[in-house]
C-alpha cells in the first residue's frame, strides 16, 4: 500500500511538474523585468535541512549534508559527524548547546575550551528506530523534542523518553508553545503532555501534505500545504485562503514558511524560490534563481534577531535583509549595459545606457518597487549620454545629438553630435557637445527646438553652468576650464577666459553651481571664482563643513538648498546655507558609484526613496528605513593564539589577563562580527596601539602580528561602522632582562665588587710586605757592603802586611848574601819570625776569603728562602 502511495505521489509531482511548465506562461507578465536582486555572498554548498542562531553569539548554524557548519559572520567551518553523516536538522539553545538531528543520530555540540565544537551523542540513552532520521529540533518548558518520522524523542535531564505516533509522521510543528503533528493519511493532532489529540475537522489533510504552520492574526495559524495553497484556522474549522500567495504555492509547491512581523509573510517553494506577501497574501517581493537565490528549491528559512531573513536551498544558502533601506536591481535579461542616465517623470522610469534609451513602469508595493513593462525606445540605439527634464519636456543627450522624449519616440532636434551637458540660459537651454556649445529655444507649440551653434568655441564640452553674471563656464575632460562670454544674440564667442589647470590639476575639473554660484571640483578641493581678484580660489567656507566631501568628485542639486556631494564610495546629502556653512545631513555608503564621462543623477520616487546608479544597474535608498534602522555590533573576538617555537597560549573570546611568556611572543587574532550580514563585501580595521598609527585592513576574521617585544599592548578592532573592541595584554621581558636577572645582575655585581675589594686589599697587603722585604733587603745589602767593605780593609792590610813581610825577608835574604858581620844566628831568627808572620799572614787570609765566602753564601740563601 505503501509502495503503491509512494508511485501515486510520483505520478503527481510528475504532473505538477508538467502545469508548472504551462502555468508559468500565464505568471510571465506578472513578473517584472527589474527586479529586486539579493547580493549572494554566502559560500555555501549542498543541501542546507534546516538553519538556527545562537542566542548566546548570534552564530548562524547550518544543518548541511556536510555536517554542522558553524558561521560566524565572517567565515565558516564544518564539523563532521562520525561516518561523514549528513545533519537534517538544527537548534542552537540558550545554554550554548547546539542541538542536530542525523540519521538514526542524535545528540549535541558544545564549545572546549579552545573554541572548538565537540560532540555528545545522545543515541546511548535511546537509539532511535531503524532507519529513523531527525527532521524537526524544538525547544519548550527546558524540554529538547526531537521529531523523526515514526517517534518523538524528548530529551530531558540526562533522560530520554520515546513517544511513537499514531501512524506515520509527517512534520512536527510548533505555534508559540503548541505543538502540532501531521499523521499521514489521518490528519492534525495536537501534541501535549506526551500525547496526541486529533484537531477535529482537520481529516481534510489526511491527503494533502502540510508543510508549514504559521501565526496569521489573533488565534488563527495560516497552513501551508504542498501543492494545495493556504488554509486558515481558527481552533474550530479549516477554510481556504484565497490569494494571490495560495495560486503561487500550488504551482509551485510549498516547503516552508515564517510569519516575518504582524503583516508581513515569507514562503519558501520546492519550484520557484521565495515570494513574501502581505498578510493578504499579496505578493510584495519574488526571489528565485532569476534574481540572486543559487536555485529554486528552498529547503529551510530562520528569521534571526536582525529580522533578517535566512534561506536554506538545495544547493547553498541566501540571505535577505527584509529592513535593509537599500534594495538592488537588475533586469533579468541583463540587457541594459551600462547606466548612464536616470530620469523619472509620470510614474516612468528612462534608463539611459550605452545601449540607447529604455522606459519602465514604477509600481510599488509596501515600500519596495518594481519596474515592469521594460520597453526600449526604438531609434535610441547608441550611447545615451544624459537626461534632463527642463520645463516639463525630456532633453535625451545622445552620441548622434540631441533629442526630444514624446512617449515612446525620439524626436531629433540637433545633429550636433554628442549632447553631453544642458542648462538653462534666460529662456534658452545651452547644450555641450563634442564640438562646442549649441542654443536652444521654444518653438510656437512650446517645445524645445535647435536655435543655433556657437561659433568661435569648438572644444568638447562634458559640464557645463552659468553664473548669475550671464557668463558660460565650461570644463575640458583634459583641458581644465573655459570662462566665456556671448554676444548679446548668442550666436559667438565676445570674450574666453582659458584656465588650462587649478592648482597643477589639468584634467577631471567639473564644474557645478551651489546657491547660484558655480563650483568646480577636482577630486582633490572644491574651488570657486572669486569676481574680485578674477580668479579661481579654494572654497574654503564650504570645504570647512564637508569634511572628506571637500574632495568630493561631482555635485548634484537635490530639492532647495540641499545638495548631493559623490565621493568614489559614498554619497552625502548636505544643507548649505546662503552662507556657504554646510549641514551633513545623511550619508550613504555606496561602492563604484564613479564612473567616467558619467554625469550622476539621482532619482527621487515617493516614499523618500531615492534610485542611485551603478554601472550595470541601481540601487533604491529608503531614507525613512535608514532612519529607523538601529543597527547592533556584535563585533567580538573569538580567540587570542600567542605561540614561539616550542609554546602555544590559545584563550577563547578574549585574553584572561596575566603577562605571555617572551619566548610566545608572535599573535594570532580571530574573530567574529555575526551583525549586518547584508553588508557585503565587508572590511573590518585593526591595528595594536602601541605600535600602529594607522589603521590596518582585511577582509578576513583572523591576523597576526610577529615579534612582538616586551611591554604592555591594546589591542583593537573596528568594523565598517566604526564600532570598535578591545583587549589588553602583556609581553613579559626576556629572562636576560626580567626583574629576576636584574637581580642576579645586581648580586653577581655585588659579589664582584667584593672579590674585587678582597683582591685589592690582599694586593695591598702583598705589596706592602713586598716593600718590608725590599727595606729589610735593602738594609742587608748595605750591611753586606759595609761586611765586604770590613773584609776587603782586612785584606788590603793582610796584603799591606804581607809585603812588608815579603819586602823583609828579601832584604834580609841579600844580608845574609852579602853581610858577614851581622850573625848567621840573629838573621836566622830574624827569617825565622818572618816566616812565622808569613805563615800567620796567609792563615789569616784563608780565613778571611772564607769568612768573605760564607757571609755572601748566607745572604743569598736567605733572600732564595724569602723570595724563592
Amino acid at each position: 500500500m505503501t509502495g503503491l502511495k509512494f508511485s501515486t505521489a510520483a505520478w503527481v509531482l510528475l504532473i505538477m511538474g508538467l502545469f508548472v511548465s504551462f502555468s508559468s506562461k500565464a505568471f510571465k507578465m506578472e513578473i517584472p523585468e527589474i527586479q529586486a536582486y539579493l547580493n549572494n555572498w554566502l559560500d555555501l554548498r549542498n543541501q542546507n535541512w534546516a538553519i538556527s542562531q545562537s542566542p548566546d553569539n548570534h552564530f548562524i548554524y547550518f544543518a548541511n549534508s556536510e555536517g554542522l557548519i558553524e558561521f560566524n559572520g565572517i567565515s565558516r567551518k564544518t564539523y563532521a559527524l562520525q561516518e561523514n553523516l549528513p545533519v537534517r536538522s538544527v537548534l542552537a539553545h540558550e545554554d550554548g548547546k547546539i542541538f542536530t538531528g542525523s540519521f538514526e543520530e542524535y545528540g549535541y555540540w558544545v564549545r572546549s575550551a579552545s573554541g572548538e565544537l565537540s560532540y555528545t551523542s545522545l543515541s546511548q540513552l535511546k537509539k532511535p528506530d531503524k532507519n529513523d532520521e531527525i527532521w524537526k529540533i524544538f525547544t519548550h518548558g527546558g524540554k529538547i523534542y526531537f521529531q523523526s518520522f515514526t517517534s518523538i524523542y524528548i530529551y530531558n535531564n540526562e533522560k530520554i523518553e520515546q513517544v511513537k505516533a499514531p501512524y506515520t509522521m509527517l512534520f512536527m510543528h510548533q505555534v508559540a508553545d503548541r505543538f502540532i503533528v501531521q499523521v499521514i493519511d489521518s490528519g492534525l493532532y495536537w501534541f501535549e503532555n506526551g500525547e496526541f489529540t486529533f484537531i477535529e475537522n482537520s481529516e481534510l489533510f489526511a491527503e494533502k501534505k502540510v508543510h508549514a504552520i504559521i501565526p496569521h492574526g489573533v488565534n488563527q495559524w495560516l497552513i501551508g500545504t504542498d501543492n494545495a495553497g493556504l488554509y486558515l484556522y481558527d481552533e474550530n474549522q479549516f477554510r481556504y485562503f484565497p490569494s494571490e500567495a495560495s495560486e503561487f504555492l500550488k504551482n509551485y509547491n510549498c516547503n516552508t514558511a515564517k510569519q516575518l512581523n504582524d503583516s508581513t509573510y515569507a514562503f519558501g517553494s520546492i519550484l520557484n524560490g521565495v515570494i513574501i506577501t502581505d498578510n493578504k497574501g499579496n505578493i510584495q517581493r519574488r526571489y528565485n534563481a532569476n534574481n540572486g537565490l543559487n536555485n529554486n528549491t528552498v529547503l529551510s528559512m530562520l528569521l534571526d534577531a536582525d529580522m533578517g531573513l535566512w534561506i536554506g536551498l538545495d544547493e547553498g544558502a541566501s540571505y535577505i535583509d527584509l529592513h535593509s533601506p537599500f534594495t538592488f536591481y537588475k533586469s533579468l535579461g541583463g540587457t541594459l549595459g551600462t547606466i548612464y542616465a536616470l530620469l523619472e517623470k509620470d510614474n516612468i522610469l528612462y534608463i539611459g545606457t550605452n545601449h540607447g534609451l529604455f522606459k519602465t513602469e514604477i509600481l510599488k508595493k509596501g515600500h519596495i518597487f518594481s519596474f515592469y513593462n521594460l520597453d526600449f525606445i526604438q531609434g535610441s540605439q547608441g550611447q545615451v549620454w544624459t537626461l534632463e527634464e527642463i520645463d516639463g519636456q525630456i532633453i535625451c543627450g545622445h552620441n548622434e545629438g540631441t533629442f526630444l522624449v514624446r512617449g515612446n519616440q525620439l524626436e531629433l532636434i540637433s545633429s550636433v553630435t554628442g549632447g553631453w551637458a544642458y542648462t538653462p540660459l534666460a529662456e534658452y537651454v545651452i547644450g555641450g557637445t563634442y564640438t562646442g556649445i549649441i542654443v536652444m529655444e521654444k518653438d510656437q507649440e512650446n517645445q524645445w527646438q535647435f536655435r543655433n551653434k556657437i561659433e568661435g568655441f569648438q572644444e568638447p564640452i562634458r559640464y557645463l553652468e552659468t553664473d548669475y553674471l550671464g557668463y558660460v563656464w565650461a570644463s575640458h575632460h583634459q583641458k581644465g576650464v573655459y570662462k566665456i562670454e556671448l554676444t548679446e544674440n548668442l550666436d559667438s564667442v565676445a570674450d574666453i577666459v582659458h584656465f588650462s589647470e587649478i592648482e597643477n590639476i589639468t584634467h577631471n575639473i567639473k564644474v557645478f553651481k551651489i546657491n547660484n554660484r558655480v563650483v568646480f571640483t577636482t577630486g582633490e578641493n572644491i574651488y570657486t571664482w572669486d569676481f574680485v581678484r578674477s580668479q579661481i580660489i579654494p572654497f574654503q567656507t564650504l570645504t570647512n563643513d564637508l569634511e572628506d566631501f571637500a574632495h568630493a568628485a561631482q555635485i548634484s542639486h537635490f530639492h532647495r538648498n540641499l545638495y548631493w556631494f559623490f565621493r568614489d564610495d559614498k554619497i552625502a546629502l548636505f544643507e548649505i546655507s546662503l552662507d556657504f556653512s554646510a549641514t551633513k545631513i545623511m550619508e550613504i555608503s555606496q561602492e563604484n558609484i564613479n564612473l567616467p564621462q558619467r554625469k550622476i543623477q539621482l532619482v527621487t520616487l515617493e516614499n523618500n526613496t531615492h534610485l542611485i546608479p551603478s554601472p550595470q544597474n541601481f540601487y533604491a535608498f529608503n531614507v525613512a528605513m535608514a532612519e529607523q534602522r538601529d543597527q547592533i555590533s556584535r563585533l567580538q573576538f573569538e580567540k587570542l593564539i600567542f605561540y614561539g617555537r616550542r609554546d602555544t597560549l590559545a584563550w577563547y573570546k578574549s585574553f584572561s589577563g596575566g603577562k605571555i611568556p617572551s619566548q610566545s611572543n608572535n599573535l594570532t587574532v580571530f574573530f567574529a562580527d555575526p551583525s549586518n550580514f547584508s553588508l557585503y563585501p565587508r572590511t573590518w580595521s585593526f591595528r595594536i596601539r602601541e605600535l600602529d598609527l594607522a589603521w590596518q585592513t582585511t577582509t578576513r576574521n583572523q591576523f597576526t602580528y610577529l615579534d612582538l617585544k616586551h611591554g604592555k599592548y591594546t589591542l583593537e578592532i573596528m568594523s565598517d561602522k566604526q564600532e570598535i573592541i578591545q583587549s589588553n595584554f602583556s609581553i613579559a621581558k626576556p629572562f636576560l632582562i626580567s626583574n629576576t636577572a636584574m637581580v642576579i645582575y645586581v648580586l653577581a655585581l655585588l659579589a664582584l665588587i667584593w672579590g674585587l675589594f678582597r683582591f685589592f686589599r690582599f694586593e695591598i697587603s702583598r705589596q706592602r710586605e713586598m716593600v718590608a722585604m725590599e727595606v729589610k733587603q735593602n738594609s742587608l745589602e748595605k750591611e753586606l757592603d759595609y761586611k765586604s767593605y770590613e773584609l776587603m780593609l782586612t785584606m788590603r792590610h793582610l796584603l799591606l802586611k804581607d809585603n812588608i813581610l815579603n819586602d823583609l825577608k828579601k832584604q834580609i835574604t841579600t844580608l845574609k848574601e852579602q853581610s858577614a858581620k851581622y850573625p848567621v844566628k840573629h838573621i836566622n831568627n830574624m827569617e825565622r819570625v818572618i816566616e812565622q808572620g808569613l805563615g800567620t799572614q796567609s792563615a789569616e787570609w784563608e780565613n778571611a776569603m772564607n769568612n768573605l765566602k760564607l757571609s755572601q753564601q748566607g745572604f743569598f740563601k736567605v733572600l732564595k728562602e724569602n723570595y724563592p
